[in-house]
């Protein structure tokens, strides 16, 4: 039987105190409904989350009694409670001899904060429980088990995991995993680091922009809103360039990719289209010197060129009115 190391029961010498980490917890965070997909995948529910569900967020900070009133914080990556039932999910870049053991402690403080008590009988309850692997070999079963020996008998409970490696950006596309967008960039780790071979960057470039690209097309069909296609694009960014930050032509060329060959918001198409009339130019104008309100400059922007209005906030922060004009 393998034996459990002490160390790697705290959350701090956990391998997923990364920037992927980060991302995973941002993503849960500020994702909204396309977390739920994800969720549903990892799950496989009967009843499918759907959105609309009553979703209310909770603190990932824990503490467990350590004895002579001493207590130990952990530090959960995510849990919701969805519909009435508590779930609890942790990102991990790499399987270790010790992620069940930090599974069911997380699991059991949650289990404790959550529990009843009446009449000497205390229940807890156990959240649904997984784990999504960013890297994975093929040993991972679909389910861990947790096994509790009690003098009262045995009791069991699963903790379902999510292998990266077992996705192709197509799989992601047709389930509607947006959520695991930013964590694709993992499948092209080894040809990241053989950037310089012809096949291994033709992949990354091909494999990036076709990403990029889907996600343009689905703000472009209102599909996705402006905040959550910024949250997409900024935690893709983030992620490869973490993956990409010792591989010197890889990572220039991902940013180069990020930066502006790929991504280009459909207002800012408008907005370049609409300088050469000035009709945009007015608007902004007229915001920027007080002709008319911001907020009404902002609301005609959007009626009559479709821009949204962070997009519009953004354009009339950088906008400098033309000196010939004023000076005209």
């Amino acid at each position: 039987m393998e034996e459990v190391n002490e160390k790697y029961i705290d959350k701090e010498d956990d391998i997923s105190n990364t920037p992927y980490d980060d991302a995973f917890r941002t993503m849960m965070g500020k994702s909204g409904n396309l977390r739920l997909a994800f969720m549903n995948e990892m799950f496989h529910l009967s009843e499918p989350i759907k959105p609309g569900a009553r979703i209310d967020e909770t603190v990932n900070e824990y503490f467990i009694e350590q004895g002579n009133g001493k207590q130990r914080k952990v530090i959960t990556d995510n849990v919701l409670h969805i519909n009435g039932r508590t779930y609890h999910i942790e990102c991990q870049t790499l399987p270790d001899g010790a992620i069940l053991v930090r599974m069911f402690e997380y699991d059991m403080a949650i289990g404790l904060k959550e529990s009843t008590y009446e009449d000497y009988h205390l229940t807890i309850n156990v959240p649904a429980s997984g784990v999504l692997f960013l890297k994975a070999t093929k040993k991972i079963p679909e389910e861990m088990t947790v096994t509790i020996n009690t003098v009262g008998g045995c009791v069991e409970y699963p903790v379902k995991t999510m292998k990266l490696s077992d996705y192709t950006l197509d799989d992601l596309i047709n389930k509607d995993l947006l959520f695991l967008f930013p964590f694709y960039i993992f499948n092209l780790e080894s040809e990241i680091k053989t950037y310089d071979k012809k096949e291994s960057r033709t992949r990354v470039v091909n494999s990036i922009t076709e990403l990029l690209e889907y996600v343009n097309e689905m703000y472009n069909d209102k599909k996705l809103t402006f905040d959550k296609y910024l949250l997409l694009t900024d935690m893709i960014r983030k992620v490869a360039d973490n993956l990409s930050e010792k591989y010197d032509n890889a990572r220039k060329e991902i940013d180069e990719i990020m930066g502006g060959k790929i991504l280009e918001f459909k207002g800012e198409k408008i907005y370049n289209e609409g300088k050469k009339d000035g009709k945009i130019e007015e608007l902004l104008g007229m915001a920027y010197d007080h002709t008319i309100s911001v907020e009404t400059a902002a609301d005609r922007a959007l009626a009559k060129y479709d821009i949204p209005k962070d997009q519009f906030m953004k354009m009339l922060k950088t906008y400098k009115p033309d000196e010939d004009l004023m000076q005209g």
